[in-house]
């Protein structure tokens, strides 16, 4: 197939457009398990109301980068650590920084895969510590699904198992008003005082580096962009004014892809805080102690709709866990080969090589999460502790982002002012957020303040 083959005009319409959607299904699916069911619940429960400013803020204001990222990998073609070879400064400084941390973060892979073989336990009905014989099972399980590496199947998986998981969660916390936990307008009110709730800071941090598009969501958005064909369908660049029609065309084929992802995860995520303020805040349960992780989260179910719940609340569970793990995976072994790609400067890697690179990395991470799932510690401290070191990324993201846009972009395909506006409050934010949340917490832990 040549070239001018791949070449694929733009849809015209909304729903024409809807029909390409896809890429964002797929991050999605991988921020809705360690996010929204264990974090956030978590900071609900230890916080309650008080921090649903922080959630929703920090929801939105990422899209920005996830805009200005796609944005720049349609006109290029560039991957995410291609494009962080553009940055100023030292040889692929970005890249290193990024491999020292995800190597460092993956501890939470390995709690994500626990949490789902617990997930299993209990709806096998089992007791003891199966979880850590099940984690490696369901490992085994995405390297099956993965090996061939299609992006189709991905994408499909993904959209499921997202869509069965989000359904219930809503259901459930719109049930809670039909309850004596039923939320009040001063609990909303309390809710966006902008307060910085020091109950719960050393997991606020967490917060902002996961809730919304966390840094390993908005690194892997650019790989999906690709796979699903936006910068192909584009073409290379050859200075015609066809070429930017097409650049524009598919951008806003992108923006349609980030803004239902931004529906779905900002629901489901306020969903997931609220469930936690209400029911587990109220009750002074913790998830963030022991290892029963799910069972303690389970209350926020049957709680609401009954102890019939508890069947929904581990099968809703178990999907959505089992696809931030598939996801990751998929991600992972994509996202690491390319950077060996890099750093060894290779050009011009053919399509049968790197997929032959992708089915070996599917089968070293599904390995190397099914051995770290049986760290003996509890789940959720593993992931926050994962997510502290994502948060390091961000920054870097952010200067990423903000740098492509002005010294990389074609001028004939940038953004509006009102885009560039929110790109910059974005960064800021985003990197203000990320520092006052780590001097918090080193204040707090380390040098004995707050």
């Amino acid at each position: 197939m040549t070239q001018h083959e791949t070449i694929l005009d733009p849809p015209q319409s909304f729903w024409g457009r809807f029909r390409f959607v896809g890429p964002s299904l797929i991050i999605t699916a991988t921020l809705v398990g360690s996010g929204e069911l264990l974090a956030t619940t978590t900071f609900g429960a230890k916080v309650g109301f008080a921090a649903l400013w922080l959630i929703i803020g920090t929801c939105l204001i990422k899209v920005a980068l996830q805009e200005a990222l796609g944005r720049y990998t349609i006109s290029s073609g560039d991957t995410t650590l291609k494009a962080f070879t553009r940055l100023p400064g030292p040889k692929n400084w970005a890249i290193w920084f990024w491999l020292v941390v995800i190597i460092a973060t993956s501890v939470q892979l390995g709690a994500i895969s626990r949490v789902v073989g617990e997930a299993v336990k209990l709806t096998l009905g089992q007791s003891g510590a199966e979880e850590f014989i099940w984690a490696p099972v369901i490992c085994l399980i995405c390297l099956v699904l993965l090996y061939d590496g299609k992006y189709a199947v991905i994408e499909k998986v993904s959209t499921l198992l997202v869509s069965l998981f989000s359904i219930a969660t809503i259901f459930t916390a719109a049930a809670i008003q039909l309850t004596p936990n039923f939320i009040t307008s001063a609990d909303l009110i309390d809710g966006f005082r902008f307060q910085f709730p020091e109950a719960g800071v050393g997991v606020a941090l967490g917060i902002v580096a996961i809730v919304g598009l966390s840094s390993s969501e908005l690194v892997y958005y650019a790989y999906w962009c690709l796979e699903k064909g936006y910068a192909r369908w584009t073409g290379p660049d050859d200075g015609s004014e066809a070429w930017a029609q097409r650049a524009r065309g598919w951008i806003r084929v992108m923006h349609v892809d980030c803004i239902l992802a931004f529906v779905i995860y900002t629901t489901t995520t306020v969903a997931f805080y609220l469930l936690g303020a209400t029911v587990l805040h109220r009750q002074k349960i913790d998830p963030g102690k022991g290892l029963d992780v799910l069972e303690k989260l389970s209350r926020m179910y049957t709680e609401t709709l009954g102890p019939w719940a508890f069947y929904l609340f581990i099968g809703s569970a178990l999907l959505v866990l089992f696809s931030t793990l598939f996801v990751s995976i998929a991600s992972y072994a994509r996202l690491v080969p390319d950077a060996i790609f890099i750093l060894r400067g290779a050009t011009n890697v053919n399509d049968s090589v790197r997929r032959r690179w992708v089915q070996r990395s599917v089968v070293v991470f599904s390995i190397l999460f099914a051995l770290m799932a049986q760290v003996r510690e509890n789940p959720v401290q593993l992931v926050v502790i994962g997510v502290i070191g994502l948060a390091l990324l961000l920054p870097v993201i952010c200067f990423a982002a903000v740098w492509l846009r002005y010294a990389k972009l074609d001028p004939r395909i940038r953004p509006s002012w009102a885009l560039d506006l929110w790109l910059w409050a974005s960064a800021i934010l985003t990197a203000l957020m990320t520092v006052f949340s780590l001097w918090k917490g080193v204040e707090k832990y380390l040098l004995g303040g707050g």
